[in-house]
């Protein structure tokens, strides 16, 4: 196989392959600076689902997108499969390793090619009998970079997720928060998720806010997010601005906060890879599950509890009689996170 450490072979053109969803997406953008340290001349082209590509433009590592649409059906996959094929990728890292990417892949050279190793009896044993066997330190990032190390590129601490924002649009942004009376710093609160048993309930936040120092508060999310719609109800100066505005203007929004709080979903992992600290909610979720931040400005809130975490994603719902993972959340612990933003 070809390797960075014993190959004098330079790769010309190289393709990643995430699919979904925003946070996944966002953290596998961490191999692509290590790439271009080990290859800066190399082209670097990522292979995403259609509906999430706008994640990815403007990014600093990436030289061209594809797009897969949704509703792809196997003949489709496979005549992407023999296109890319085509192009004579000299490297090709799977971030997925789902039935699609496989499909895909299936028609290309398979010494080339190089996939993530999903931990699956680590989470079963993880979440069904709590039984870590995990390294101390890892975090979901480790899973994407597994392929990079194979193919022989070096990990190193500012190998992070990022995301490339253009300062128009950042602009184009502030003059938008203003038509909606936003004008000061503000904090972004991300309160959904795709998942409702990883939301913290409505009354904490709102014990949280009435903590603060008086700043802006602008709620992001989308139209199946209840629990913005609810948060504003009771919170009537904030901005809500859930399902209003499409992927890139909400970036732009994150990329311009003073701090952005919210449950382990997209956006918040979005914001960190725009260089905004976050505090990021934890519930049904742990690191090895993909819940965690990087930034030493960041925050984790969780409660020690026996049953954490109860699933990968969050999508089971709670066995017990009450999500304690998020009762037990107390509104100080949120507003201690707070301490270093001044409107």
């Amino acid at each position: 196989m070809l390797s960075a450490k014993n190959s004098p072979i330079i790769p010309r053109q190289i393709l990643l392959v995430r699919f979904s969803s925003i946070g996944d997406i966002v953290q596998s953008t961490c191999v692509a600076g290590a790439i271009k340290r080990t290859w800066p001349d190399s082209i670097l082209v990522f292979l995403v689902l259609e509906k999430f590509s706008p994640l990815l433009e403007n990014h600093p590592f990436i030289d061209e997108i594809i797009c897969l649409p949704r509703t792809i059906d196997i003949a489709g996959l496979r005549r992407l499969g023999y296109h890319l094929q085509s192009r004579n990728f000299d490297l090709v890292f799977d971030l997925h390793k789902s039935l699609r990417s496989r499909i895909i892949l299936s028609v290309m050279t398979e010494n080339n090619v190089y996939s993530i190793r999903k931990p699956r009896l680590d989470r079963w044993l993880l979440t069904q009998w709590h039984w870590n066997r995990f390294p101390q330190h890892w975090t979901y990032r480790h899973l994407f970079f597994q392929p990079l190390t194979e193919a022989g590129i070096t990990y190193q601490n500012t190998d992070t997720p990022a995301l490339g924002i253009a300062q128009e649009e950042i602009e184009l942004a502030k003059r938008y928060l203003k038509s909606q009376g936003i004008e000061q710093p503000y904090i972004v609160c991300i309160p959904g998720a795709a998942w409702s048993q990883k939301t913290l309930p409505v009354d904490t936040y709102m014990q949280a806010w009435k903590r603060l120092a008086p700043m802006p508060v602008v709620i992001l999310g989308t139209r199946r997010d209840a629990i913005c719609f609810r948060l504003a109800e009771k919170l009537p100066e904030a901005c809500n601005l859930a399902g209003k505005t499409p992927l890139r203007q909400s970036l732009a929004i994150l990329a311009n906060a003073q701090k952005v709080i919210g449950s382990d979903t997209g956006l918040v992992h979005a914001a960190e890879a725009l260089g905004v600290p976050v505090t990021m909610i934890l519930g049904p979720t742990t690191k090895e599950m993909g819940g965690s931040t990087w930034r030493p400005d960041s925050y984790e809130i969780a409660t020690k509890l026996w049953c954490r975490p109860c699933s990968q994603n969050g999508k089971r719902p709670c066995y017990r009689s009450r999500r304690y993972c998020m009762t037990q959340i107390e509104p100080q612990q949120i507003t201690a996170t707070m301490e270093s933003v001044t409107p």
